[in-house]
């Protein structure tokens, strides 16, 4: 399976397009080369070599029975038949193995087309699938790195990002720990900010092996009661869906998590991340269910709805957002168990 994409440097995209570019060139070029090869020999037999043994059966085919009657009539006016017809049984021994020989040339040319035809149209059917790659899958797949291209030179433009930029590298700001994750929901835009672009999200692909479930962090799982209570429709993704994570998200006990609209069918919209300030640089993506399988408390608030946003602190559900960045629950309390306090 292939490994997720590690993007450091947005001239290594360039280069990786402007070599998939000349891959498509000079793999065109070969299978263009090697089917003319083949077309060229297929129609010198059809047409050339078939038609001059054709030819020559008929003309030998002649001559054999010239020769035939030359030995007849010389059989029929000679009284020493065997004595003076010998030169023209020996022009008509000849004449028969010439004719032999045509025949058997045509046979052999008839041969020889009906297995060159049966050969170049399986590796015609061999080729199919490469042919394919060369004319939608590769040309779509240099589309998405001039997508992304274009999507992390924005990104990098951003002017709330600390970053500066040299030789082509982008170098972000490294990531600072927060007090309290309570104290950061005062941008709620700068929180949903953090999870990738569609682009980005886009690139990823999913890599259960590479995550095998290593380092995930201990959560308190949410209450049932408490989401049933607040009213919110679940939405539990599917086994297969994509979820993607930010760097050293199972590094500490603060998450981050968001949930938005993807139109990539398969992809949850779900991003995890680590609650720190500072620009993430890196992202990878498994699925809902080896995720949901390394830590099932996590996979519960992957219940929650399109829109939502989380925050956990010290390894419990500290924060929930709905869709209008309005409060479900803060400091652990659902809205309505703090009113009542």
């Amino acid at each position: 399976m292939t490994t997720p994409a590690r993007v450091r440097s947005v001239e290594s995209l360039r280069e990786g397009r402007t070599a998939l570019a000349r891959f498509v060139d000079e793999a065109r070029g070969a299978l263009n080369d090697i089917d003319g090869d083949a077309i060229k020999t297929l129609n010198w037999l059809q047409y050339d070599r078939i038609t001059y043994w054709q030819r020559q059966v008929k003309v030998r085919t002649e001559a054999a029975s010239q020769a035939r009657i030359a030995f007849q009539r010389k059989k029929l006016i000679s009284m020493k038949e065997e004595e003076q017809a010998i030169e023209e049984w020996q022009a008509l021994q000849k004449a028969n193995r010439s004719l032999q020989v045509a025949e058997d040339k045509l046979e052999k040319t008839k041969h020889w087309i009906r297995l060159f035809e049966r050969e170049h149209t399986l590796y015609r059917g061999q080729i199919h699938a490469m042919s394919d790659t060369l004319q939608r899958d590769i040309p779509h797949a240099m589309s998405r790195l001039d997508r992304m291209v274009a999507s992390l030179e924005a990104y990098a433009r951003t002017p709330t990002q600390a970053e500066s930029v040299a030789g082509g590298q982008v170098f972000m700001a490294a990531a600072a720990p927060i007090d309290s994750v309570a104290h950061a929901l005062a941008d709620t835009v700068a929180w949903r900010r953090r999870a990738p672009s569609a682009a980005i999200r886009s690139a990823l692909i999913v890599n259960d092996i590479a995550f095998g479930g290593a380092g995930v962090l201990s959560l308190e799982s949410p209450s049932k009661d408490w989401l049933d209570a607040i009213g919110l429709a679940t939405s539990t993704p599917a086994p297969t869906d994509k979820v993607v994570l930010g760097e050293g998200w199972s590094h500490g006990v603060d998450l981050l998590l968001v949930r938005e609209h993807s139109p990539e069918p398969g992809d949850s919209g779900w991003f995890v991340g680590p609650a720190t300030q500072g620009t993430l640089r890196e992202f990878s993506a498994v699925s809902f269910a080896a995720l949901a399988a390394a830590s099932p408390a996590l996979a519960r608030l992957l219940e929650l709805p399109m829109g939502s946003l989380a925050l956990t602190y010290a390894g419990r559900l500290d924060h929930v957002l709905d869709g209008h960045d309005q409060p479900l629950l803060r400091g652990g309390l659902g809205i309505a168990e703090e009113d009542a306090t």
